[in-house]
């Protein structure tokens, strides 16, 4: 009966741990990124151009922001879209679908950062990464 008592509790406790590592591990990767270069802009005219790459679990990706801003407000956004894995691809098309309607019309100056645009959460940091170092070059 002890035998028995200890190898259930054995396995309780295996599995418990195992569960928590893996959850932990889950969570890191989920959420860890790292700008693998500063973004800086190029200028041509109205519009600014810059690359931004940036580390995800697969290894490295990088997207290419492309702004005109006119008298402060941006105008339009053209994103250049890089991904070779299908989540990546998926997440970079439906932040690019959709950030126009979240920054067209607005100052650059007063632009925030933005929350997760259509759950790409690491092409959405790589963008507000760029638009911070953008208002940092602007306001030198």
């Amino acid at each position: 009966m002890r035998l028995k008592r200890f190898v259930s509790l054995t396995l309780v406790l295996s599995l418990s741990l195992s569960a928590c590592q893996l959850s932990d591990l889950q969570t890191l990767v989920g959420t860890e990124q790292v700008i693998t270069k500063e973004p800086t802009w190029s200028v041509d005219g109205d519009t600014f151009t810059t690359t931004a790459s940036y580390d995800i679990p697969e290894g490295t990706e990088s997207n290419t922001f492309s702004l005109v801003i006119n008298d402060g407000v941006i105008k339009s956004i053209e994103i250049g879209i890089t991904a070779d894995n299908k989540a990546s691809l998926k997440y970079q098309k439906d932040f690019a679908d959709n950030i126009s309607s979240l920054i067209v019309g607005k100052k650059i100056s007063e632009l925030k950062s933005i929350d997760r645009v259509s759950g790409a959460s690491l092409t959405t940091n790589a963008f507000n990464e760029a638009i911070s170092r953008l208002q940092s070059e602007l306001n030198s």
